[in-house]
């Protein structure tokens, strides 16, 4: 309604750059740090004043090949699960992570194209952590999406039923690690995306290249919903609980 008002002549409309000159209280190392810490489509409204951002082929532009290797860390870290389970076949991701000190290292994936049930979904990830010798008690912080079993359980998460098989798996009382719902406040996701995207580009955050499906996602997604959408949000959801509160990402929260 604003732009019509403006289209309309009834409120006067005044755009401004964000320059040195236009605002000499910054440098231009200042500006251009603010520049790199918006996702590629944000840039035209939150900088220049546009009314409309630009729709971009790619979403995370600071991904690159410089982003890939096979390099892991050593001693001390700190595991991370990131999860999402979408209704669709070949919708259920897993993303394991190695953190240490605002470095966060992407392990390995988890993906089944068929359709699945929970029971399925727990082998594939305690499977996963076998292949990188990881004991599932050994996991420090899990991360899942808020959705519900459906029709038939709709007041149980599926996270929950993933914990609860896996628990059955290892013949254990409880599950072997709690699986926390995923950050859904206002805003959430943009601030989680700028903080994918800033991580690749200061080097904070690389894929190993055995994670070809993340590779493909982050290669090619465009922002729309489809079936590279999973692998994005389960990586969210995990680095977005072990970076945010770093000082030089929760900052991007208020952009």
């Amino acid at each position: 309604w604003l732009l019509d008002e403006v289209n309309r002549g009834k409120i006067s409309y005044h755009r401004f750059d964000l320059t040195t000159a236009n605002c000499p209280h910054l440098t231009q190392e200042q500006i251009d740090l603010i520049s790199e810490s918006y996702l590629p489509h944000e840039r035209a409204q939150r900088l220049h004043g546009h009314w409309h951002g630009e729709t971009r082929a790619r979403y995370f532009d600071a991904f690159s090949e410089l982003c890939i290797n096979d390099v892991r860390p050593r001693g001390e870290v700190q595991i991370g699960l990131g999860i999402d389970h979408g209704e669709k076949i070949g919708s259920q991701v897993a993303v394991l992570v190695a953190h240490v000190e605002g470095r966060v290292w992407i392990l390995d994936e988890y993906r089944n194209e068929s359709r699945t049930d929970p029971n399925d979904d727990a082998e594939g990830i305690l499977a996963m952590l076998d292949r990188n010798h990881i004991k599932p008690q050994e996991v420090d912080v899990a991360v899942g999406d808020i959705n519900s079993m459906g029709k038939g359980y709709p007041a149980m998460k599926i996270s929950d039923a993933i914990a609860g098989a896996m628990a059955r798996k290892l013949r254990l009382q409880r599950p072997p690690f709690n699986i926390m719902s995923a950050l859904k406040s206002p805003g959430s996701v943009a601030w989680g995306e700028r903080i994918l995207n800033y991580g690749f580009k200061r080097g904070d955050i690389t894929i190993h290249p055995y994670c070809e499906y993340l590779i493909k996602a982050f290669s090619h997604y465009t922002g729309k919903k489809d079936d590279l959408t999973h692998g994005i949000d389960a990586t969210r959801y995990i680095i977005q609980r072990l970076l945010g509160y770093d000082q030089t990402y929760h900052r991007l929260r208020f952009l």
